[in-house]
């Protein structure tokens, strides 16, 4: 079962709706999240897309406790968005895109550490983005006993016209280990110091940072330190990052509907 909702105003979902909520697999929202919604555990959920958002977060701990099942988020052209959950355990999660978003951070230590089925990163057009993973606050479950941090299944990661990128994680507290990482994409992100403050343990990798482009190398700390903070690297990033951005879009759209057609034929009975 799918849903599409699009909507210039909050909407009062009908009561008859609420029972057939808890099947929908597949779910769509466009300038609006009906608070309806806020409150339902959609336990069969497997792709969620949100464009326009009007909040400043998505979701609740209680919201995102129930998506067991999810498998593809994508989050589009939401300025208002500050963040997209407070903490969750998205054991399913393979799939994340997000597309024009005000985030400063897109996940914090103890959120991101839970994504253990996570294959695919996209990340595009957050001109307030400074890191994806931010160190655990005073508040939350610490990471820190976690010397090394590993994620197996995930296999690429694009960043492009991220302009206050400063890094993908700037934590002391532990390394990262991505055995399966096999592409990195990295367009216009001139601001961008080092990929991880300590080593992140890679295969050698096909790095893509201009167009027709592609070299492989295995440290990323290197990598990003000898590339992009010259100044022909960063007037090569800069000339054809729009070039670059549509090619990235290309990819993730084929990703993403690579997925959805998965997800379809397993709906099927």
């Amino acid at each position: 079962m799918s849903l599409c909702i699009s909507c210039d105003k909050e909407i009062q979902l009908p009561d008859e709706w609420l029972l057939g909520l808890y099947n929908v697999k597949r779910l769509t929202l466009s300038r609006c999240w009906p608070h309806g919604l806020k409150s339902l555990g959609f336990q069969r959920l497997k792709v969620l897309r949100v464009y326009h958002s009007p909040c400043s977060t998505l979701f609740t701990f209680s919201v995102f406790r129930s998506l067991q099942l999810l498998q593809e988020l994508e989050v589009s052209r939401s300025d208002f968005l500050e963040e997209i959950v407070e903490d969750c355990h998205l054991p399913a999660l393979e799939h994340v895109a997000v597309h024009k978003c005000g985030v400063s951070t897109l996940f914090n230590c103890s959120v991101f550490i839970k994504l253990q089925q996570l294959n695919y990163l996209y990340v595009l057009d957050c001109k307030l983005l400074k890191v994806i993973v931010e160190d655990e606050r005073d508040d939350e479950t610490s990471c820190t006993n976690y010397k090394i941090i590993t994620f197996m299944p995930l296999t690429s990661i694009s960043l492009a016209n991220l302009p206050n990128l400063k890094s993908f994680s700037s934590t002391s507290s532990y390394a990262f280990n991505m055995p399966k990482l096999s592409t990195f994409w990295l367009f216009c992100c001139p601001q961008i110091e080092y990929f991880t403050f300590l080593k992140t343990s890679t295969k050698e990798i096909d790095i893509y940072t201009k167009t027709n482009r592609m070299e492989k190398f295995q440290d990323l700390n290197d990598y990003v330190r000898l590339n992009c903070k010259t100044a022909s690297s960063l007037a090569d990033i800069a000339g054809e990052s729009s070039h670059g951005n549509k090619e990235l879009e290309t990819e993730s759209g084929r990703v993403g509907d690579e997925k959805h057609q998965e997800t379809t034929e397993n709906d099927q009975p």
